[in-house]
């Protein structure tokens, strides 16, 4: 997917979270930035994405990491499951200098949310992902009648649809 859609899925799914438990506007707006942030980063590792044009030497880092255990540079370790839990609990960690304990805690959720629903995109494009539960062995995927080509029209209504839902769950956040 592209990084806008990326983006667009992380916020939407951050508000779904923040609706079903409850989290209050002003805090949303923070966790859903955290999110929306986290939905660019498992690209980090192709070197044409937002993410790995402004960390370089991350991205050099994750794709070294990548080749070494699962033999591929792109949508290889970042792209999995394990990732976006490391992902959380750094966030939190980092929360944590500045924000108590509870609060740090929900961004870490809200940041692994974001990730997770970026790499979950790339699950239903026509290349699909191939270490999705790394470390298992686990072949996980989607149907291929219903992926489609990064960038092209169906993705454009995707983006479109997530528009739609970010915008239907916002009302529903307790402000």
């Amino acid at each position: 997917m592209m990084g806008r859609t990326h983006a667009a899925s992380a916020a939407v799914a951050a508000l779904g979270v923040a609706v079903v438990v409850g989290v209050p506007g002003p805090a949303v707006v923070v966790m859903a930035g955290a999110a929306w942030l986290s939905g660019w980063l498992p690209d980090v590792d192709h070197p044409a994405s937002h993410a790995g044009r402004l960390l370089p030497p991350v991205r050099w880092a994750v794709r070294a990491v990548s080749v070494r255990t699962v033999g591929v540079a792109h949508r290889g370790l970042s792209h999995t499951v394990a990732a976006a839990l490391v992902w959380g609990m750094f966030v939190t960690g980092l929360s944590a200098l500045w924000l108590p304990p509870a609060a740090a805690a929900w961004t870490g959720v809200f940041a692994a949310t974001g990730y997770l629903s970026g790499v979950l995109g790339d699950l239903v494009t026509i290349r699909s992902l191939d270490h999705l539960l790394w470390p298992a062995r686990v072949q996980a995927g989607w149907p291929k009648l219903l992926r489609f080509r990064t960038g092209r029209t169906a993705e454009r209504f995707v983006f479109r649809g997530l528009v739609a839902a970010g915008v239907f769950l916002l009302p529903m956040v307790a402000w």
